[in-house]
């Protein structure tokens, strides 16, 4: 073969190579001063959340002067060459949890995050390897106790820990689960019936599937019956709505999104950074709409102390990300005399402190539930399943449970 065929032969395996790499390689754009659009709005608004910017307006879509200045303050602290050009290593740096932040101005107050009551009993678990799994092969560890508040579940690739708690200065009750995932193990999507347009309760949706764990989702079906604004939605590959808000995080529904990626990981973005094509590209199988973001690159968005923010206590269902393979989801119940829901800002500055790099609130409200092994643990035994609001959809972890027999 000729020299020249064979350095063709290489460019063309070479372009072949980088064509078959996960999307995420061309996430980010070069940008520099004097461009504008969606993804400078996202920068920007990055920026005022690690205090480069003092201002962030959901108008602001133009790369100024004054953003090339922030650009340049973030490289120097963040120890990167001064350009003022954020190029995609300075992007894929600068959204992450590794970003160093400026102080900020504000004088900032945070809630108390500390339970009063919780579980008490000590279960004896089964032997487990360094990395707290069962041995390979094991019969799964199951675990649950509504009366003090705790389930667990165990297998040689899966382990979950849920606990009830109570903070009785504030009147919260929540659910807090942890799940830990072998590599190669991620969430998964389940959507009801008509690909989400028929409407089933929870418990039932999650034994169809056989899911260990499964909270609900962003409840897309509704915005889709409904003829509502839907967000950007995709489901195992497959896009469901590609029509979104512009990005707004005043808005209680903001639609912004939370994006699983083939590898487990977990980011959340703006609401219409990118299309649902464009997740697709960069290797996204599942995206949530619904918001707002509540950590983004292991920081709480400045806009929660900021005096745009407004939020009301209601029962909300929250997930994130501390790392691939580690995710949280808590469900905190609500519009009871003793319960009362939570404020945004509590969800975030609880996620963060749980140690999630990424998190996002879902669909709130009288939808919320987390089922573990077919039991609605967040609702009592006693209520009729008529009762329970049917959803289009849930996140769910692992398969093991028992489906019921047909």
């Amino acid at each position: 073969m000729k020299k020249w065929h064979r350095a063709v032969v290489c460019v063309l395996l070479i372009v072949l190579l980088f064509a078959a790499l996960p999307g995420w390689a061309a996430e980010y754009s070069r940008l520099s001063e004097g461009d504008q659009g969606k993804k400078t709005l996202a920068l920007r608004q990055r920026l005022y959340d690690l205090g480069y910017l003092n201002t962030f307006k959901k108008g602001d879509v133009k790369y100024t002067a004054e953003v090339s200045q922030a650009v340049r303050d973030f490289e120097r602290l963040n120890g990167l060459k001064e350009t003022g050009i954020a190029a995609e290593d300075v992007q894929r740096l600068m959204f992450s949890a590794d970003a160093v932040a400026q102080e900020t101005p504000e004088k900032r107050t945070f809630y108390e995050l500390e339970p009063s009551k919780g579980p008490s009993k000590k279960v004896q678990l089964p032997q487990r390897d360094a990395e707290g799994y069962l041995p390979a092969g094991a019969a799964p560890f199951v675990y649950a106790d509504r009366d003090d508040g705790q389930w667990i579940y165990l297998s040689d690739t899966l382990q979950i820990e849920i606990a009830k708690y109570y903070q009785s200065a504030n009147k919260i009750e929540w659910f807090e689960a942890h799940v830990t995932m072998r590599e190669g193990e991620k969430p998964y999507s389940i959507l009801s019936k008509r690909n989400g347009r028929t409407f089933q309760a929870p418990p039932e949706l999650a034994q169809e599937h056989g899911a260990v764990l499964a909270i609900t989702d962003d409840f897309f079906g509704y915005r889709v019956n409904n003829k509502k604004t839907v967000g950007i939605v995709v489901r195992d590959g497959k896009i469901i709505s590609d029509r979104t808000r512009p990005h707004n995080r005043i808005n209680l529904q903001p639609m912004e999104v939370l994006a699983l990626f083939e590898d487990g990981g977990m980011r959340t973005f703006n609401s219409d950074v990118h299309t649902a094509q464009e997740y697709l590209d960069m290797g996204v199988t599942d995206t949530w709409a619904f918001g707002p973001v509540l950590v983004q690159g292991g920081l709480v968005p400045r806009y929660y102390y900021s005096k745009e923010y407004h939020s009301y206590r209601e029962p909300r269902l929250v997930v994130g990300m501390v790392e691939k393979g580690k995710y949280v989801a808590m469900l905190v119940t609500g519009r009871r005399e003793d319960s009362r829901g939570a404020y945004f800002k509590w969800l975030a500055e609880k996620m963060q402190a749980l140690g999630c790099t990424e998190a996002i609130s879902l669909d709130g409200g009288n939808t919320v539930a987390m089922v573990f092994m077919g039991d609605m643990i967040n609702r009592s035994k006693t209520v009729k399943s008529r009762s329970v609001r049917k959803v289009s959809g849930l996140i769910a972890f692992g398969q093991g449970a028992d489906m019921p027999s047909k």
